[in-house]
């Protein structure tokens, strides 16, 4: 069913992580060919004289973007080539599971059959029926082991069968640069970030540190193939220090200083952004001289039931209610 081997697509898929990185790498220097032909093409628009073409200025410039252009298009065929090992390496893995499955469930039917033919054989000895018992603190029998490979396999299958996830984890122990880094998040079974990514974060976790060959622990966590900046942590325990004041003993390390996590927004651009003024407040218009219908104040906690009251009928009397603790004496 399929033309190459799991290992021929594990190798495919090492070999296309390190083709791209290489191409990240290709792709820096493409930039930085551009940033440079932008600058030699202005001086020399500021030297030319007057009236003297710039369409070969134009045209290096446009060379160099195309550079650039095609090596992100070659990036992005590695990653869809990626994926597509990917996928295809879990639609082996699920064929050969099935097979396994196949052949556990067959061997549980040929257990069950030779144990009904003995129980068959010993009732008609002794002239009875007869049934298995397990007996107490004895193993689980042969039947519901191989039930519960099954069930694992069978599950298994489904996760394979499924989309291929976007979401993953890599914790790498004691690598000593990332190098192993991108080749484990480039060879993990999901659609991991691209190497550019993890490059830089990276760089931003080590903000402008120099690890050199100092052993380090990378725990990377993506979702949607964008790592998560906040569970996401480089760890190089060589840094520790003894804690101030640590006496004879087991010797107390601080390790505050030993895990290193990218900034927030490491993954946006640097960009420079003009302050606007304040718009000007607007001020509301004065409020009308008319007469208005007198509020009523509402009830206060702790003092008398109405601090204020509207007006009443002519025929009732002036307004006046007890002022607080004012008691309930007479009106005046």
């Amino acid at each position: 069913m399929f033309s190459k081997s799991v290992e021929d697509l594990m190798r495919d898929i090492a070999n296309l992580a390190t083709k791209e990185v290489k191409l990240i790498e290709r792709k820096r220097v493409a930039i930085a060919r551009v940033a440079a032909v932008q600058e030699a093409a202005g001086a020399a628009l500021v030297d030319a004289p007057e009236g003297e073409s710039t369409d070969g200025s134009a045209a290096s410039i446009a060379r160099a973007n195309e550079d650039v252009s095609i090596v992100e298009a070659a990036v992005r065929t590695c990653r869809a080539r990626r994926f597509e090992a990917i996928k295809t390496r879990r639609d082996a893995d699920a064929t050969a599971l099935r097979k396994q499955v196949a052949e556990l469930q067959g061997e549980v039917k040929r257990i069950l059959a030779e144990v009904e033919k003995h129980l068959v054989a010993v009732a008609e000895l002794e002239q009875t029926r007869f049934q298995t018992v397990l007996a107490p603190f004895c193993d689980p029998p042969r039947t519901a082991q191989l039930g519960v490979q099954i069930e694992a396999a069978q599950r298994r299958i489904a996760s394979l069968t499924d989309e291929v996830p976007c979401h993953g984890i890599v914790d790498l122990q004691e690598a000593r640069g990332m190098d192993a880094l991108i080749a484990a998040v480039l060879a993990h079974e999901s659609d991991s970030p691209t190497a550019e990514a993890v490059i830089s974060w990276a760089n931003a976790c080590a903000g402008g540190r120099q690890f050199a060959e100092l052993p380090r622990r990378y725990y990377v966590v993506w979702r949607d193939a964008v790592i998560d900046a906040a569970e996401s942590y480089v760890l190089v325990p060589s840094l520790a220090t003894r804690a101030v004041g640590a006496t004879a003993g087991t010797p107390i390390f601080d390790l505050s200083r030993t895990t290193f996590r990218a900034p927030a927004g490491w993954q946006q651009p640097c960009e420079l952004r003009a302050q606007r003024a304040k718009p000007p407040e607007i001020q509301p218009e004065p409020e009308s001289q008319e007469a208005k219908p007198r509020e009523v104040a509402q009830p206060q906690p702790g003092a008398s039931r109405w601090v204020d009251a509207p007006r009443r009928e002519k025929d009732e009397g002036p307004d006046w209610v007890p002022a607080p603790g004012a008691g309930s004496g007479a009106r005046p």
